[in-house]
């Protein structure tokens, strides 16, 4: 990827090298606009690349940057009201969403779990909506958004008192499958799960 900022410094090397700290350390220079010219689209890319390879901060901020709608439309909120482009965006990027939200992401999880509830981009799926917020209650760890982490017990037991039993039988099933994904994962980068 060629940045905005035109830099040709040994961190844009190593970061094109895949080293994801470098990927880290430029998504930041680039989002900061810190010896470089501010690039919110390049630095969404970089956050991304170090995320993928499992890089914490980066996941962290990858997340928070799809949140705040920094760099990237907030899709969700638009979707809600019909913007058909931002539905478009969503599928685009549903996969990044699932990965990080497998990887322990509370934001990525929320608006998975939105995007099932109200069927934005993907078919309205009760049970997966269920699979999400349990996985987010289960799995999410402490660098998850307080709010959001406040919000996720009264939405489950809000689940749990109006889902049908086979719903919820079938979003348990579908943790489980989840759960092999998320291995698989941190096979991928080299990671053991907790």
């Amino acid at each position: 990827m060629t940045i905005a900022s035109e830099r040709t410094d040994p961190l844009v090397a190593a970061a094109e090298a895949g080293d994801t700290y470098a990927q880290f350390r430029l998504a930041e220079a680039l989002r900061k606009g810190e010896g470089a010219v501010q690039d919110l689209e390049a630095a969404l890319h970089w956050y991304r690349a170090a995320a993928e390879q499992g890089h914490a901060d980066a996941q962290n901020n990858l997340g928070s940057m799809y949140l705040n709608a920094t760099g990237t439309p907030r899709d969700v909120d638009a979707a809600e009201l019909g913007d058909v482009v931002a539905m478009g965006n969503l599928s685009d990027y549903r996969e990044d969403l699932e990965r990080l939200a497998l990887d322990g992401s509370l934001t990525a999880t929320h608006f998975l779990a939105r995007m099932y509830e109200r069927g934005l981009a993907v078919e309205q799926d009760n049970a997966i909506l269920y699979a999400w917020v349990r996985w987010g209650a289960r799995e999410c760890g402490p660098r998850a958004d307080d709010d959001l982490r406040a919000s996720l017990p009264a939405w489950l037991a809000l689940l749990e008192q109006d889902l049908p039993a086979a719903d919820q039988e079938r979003g348990l099933a579908t943790l489980a499958v989840f759960e092999a994904a998320r291995d698989a994962l941190h096979r991928d980068w080299g990671k053991r799960p907790a």
